[in-house]
């Protein structure tokens, strides 16, 4: 969704060509996904009923099996064992327990379409009673309350969860910062923020999503080359910057085949869900 919006031309080589980079992603996606990794399989040993340590060494684990993968990021890694011991440390006497980790839901967008929304969480967890659902965000800096007001993510992934029957009303993001810093006190390397919900937020938001994801529909059910013509490029020195594929555009805007580009930068990705879903 937020690569439609964004540019549509990535969109159409990230989910129509199925492309992606071979050197891997950024650094900050990397340490994010290895660190929501290591931070499952130690909320599903807890949910065993493990040890503090042993709940520890097993998410430690988690991040030195990836050491051969992204040896170039041994020292990030590092940092990255530091942080989830702190974590440990300072949140194991937490009153959450664990019901659901990394579990897929999926619910269909109205009765009228065949477009469903497909979402994988973190946590579900037990608070006292109460089901909260729980968001992992590894940060440099923690979120501001604009950002955390428009956190249409999670009001999507509530509404899901209300639509197959599990009753959330709240979600919980768990920002991680994961910067070097000078005093590394855990109120400011931890900070948990709670977004309370509404049924006509969540509603609304996904009517949004189903604007966006109707245009998505369209664009898929066109043949290739139709599809390729009709996207729309960003052209935006911040987006195109930042972008995985800026070298298939050039070589759009230049004129030029991108087959070589293609073979020598790119792979087929692996991101999907097994099932596919909009």
């Amino acid at each position: 969704m937020r690569s439609f919006q964004s540019c549509q031309r990535r969109h159409f080589y990230s989910f129509r060509e199925r492309l992606a980079p071979k050197l891997g992603y950024s650094v900050a996606i990397t340490r994010g996904v290895v660190g929501h990794e290591a931070l499952a399989e130690y909320y599903t040993k807890k949910q065993l009923g493990e040890s503090k340590e042993a709940c520890l060494v097993s998410a430690l684990q988690v991040v030195d099996s990836k050491y051969e993968e992204f040896s170039d990021m041994w020292n990030e890694f590092r940092q990255l064992k530091q942080v989830l011991t702190k974590y440990v440390e300072y949140y194991w006497d937490e009153n959450w327990v664990p019901v659901e980790i990394e579990r897929q839901h999926e619910t269909f967008l109205d009765n009228k379409t065949s477009l469903s929304y497909g979402m994988r969480l973190d946590l579900l967890a037990d608070v006292k009673g109460s089901l909260v659902l729980v968001d992992h965000k590894f940060v440099f800096n923690f979120f501001t309350d604009k950002e955390l007001a428009m956190t249409a993510q999670l009001q999507k992934y509530l509404y899901t969860l209300n639509r197959n029957g599990i009753p959330v009303k709240t979600a919980v993001v768990n920002q991680i910062r994961y910067r070097e810093l000078k005093n590394p006190d855990s109120s400011m390397i931890f900070k948990r923020s709670y977004i309370h919900s509404t049924e006509i937020e969540r509603s609304r938001v996904m009517d949004e999503h189903k604007k966006v994801a109707l245009g998505i529909q369209y664009m898929k059910n066109l043949d290739l080359d139709q599809h390729f013509r009709l996207t729309e490029m960003s052209l935006d020195k911040n987006t195109c910057g930042s972008c995985t594929f800026q070298p298939l555009c050039k070589d759009y805007l230049q004129g030029k085949s991108s087959k070589e580009t293609k073979s020598v930068l790119y792979k087929n990705n692996d991101y999907l869900y097994d099932k596919e879903v909009i």
